[in-house]
């Protein structure tokens, strides 16, 4: 696997972005020659006191590099670990079924104890036990398609329970809309923490 740090402007990121989900997909699909549209990759975006950053996660060795901005890459070992600590940005939604109706209608989530179960649940899904974890509140995002999806910052401490689960976590990502910023897990491997406070 590999990583990449993006540093840019924030200017720059406008620029080449638009400040839309779309424009960051565009943006990392530029690092590559075309795949026959399979995503090989997925990303994060932070901001920092030098503009805005995008972290990266490629299955295949970057193949362009970008004109502007500061690149820089390097190939990754996933980490053997019992306890990580975590970081990832989530897009907590759930589907409902409606009479009548094909598609389910995506309902995010806003109440706190509603993005908590979310939470709880996705890890679980994916090979995590979590064993404590803050979720910032949803903000809305609008995409150019008129997508409106919210996104919330989670930073907690997790157990692996599925080593399986959790490698196909590492690669693919968690959750939806993993194609626009979302479900990048950052993991940090650490001892195992101590829970009696």
């Amino acid at each position: 696997m590999f990583l990449a740090k993006w540093t840019m402007s924030v200017a720059e990121y406008i620029c080449m972005t638009k400040g839309t989900p779309e424009g960051e997909h565009d943006l990392v699909w530029s690092l590559y020659n075309d795949h026959n549209g399979n995503r090989h990759w997925q990303y994060k975006v932070e901001t920092s006191d030098n503009g805005v950053v995008l972290l990266i996660e490629s299955s295949i060795k970057f193949e362009k590099e970008p004109d502007s901005g500061t690149f820089v890459f390097k190939e990754i070992k996933i980490p053997e670990s019992e306890w990580y600590k975590v970081k990832v940005t989530l897009n907590p939604i759930i589907q409902l079924k409606e009479i009548g109706k094909k598609n389910p209608k995506r309902v995010p989530l806003i109440k706190k104890e509603h993005v908590e179960s979310f939470v709880e649940n996705i890890f679980l899904i994916n090979g995590f036990e979590i064993k404590s974890f803050n979720a910032s509140k949803p903000m809305g995002t609008m995409s150019m398609k008129g997508i409106n999806f919210v996104k919330s910052e989670v930073v907690g401490v997790v157990k692996v329970i599925d080593k399986q689960k959790v490698l196909n976590a590492i690669e693919k990502g968690i959750g939806k809309e993993r194609s626009y910023g979302c479900g990048m897990l950052c993991l940090t491997p650490i001892n195992e923490p101590d829970f009696e406070d």
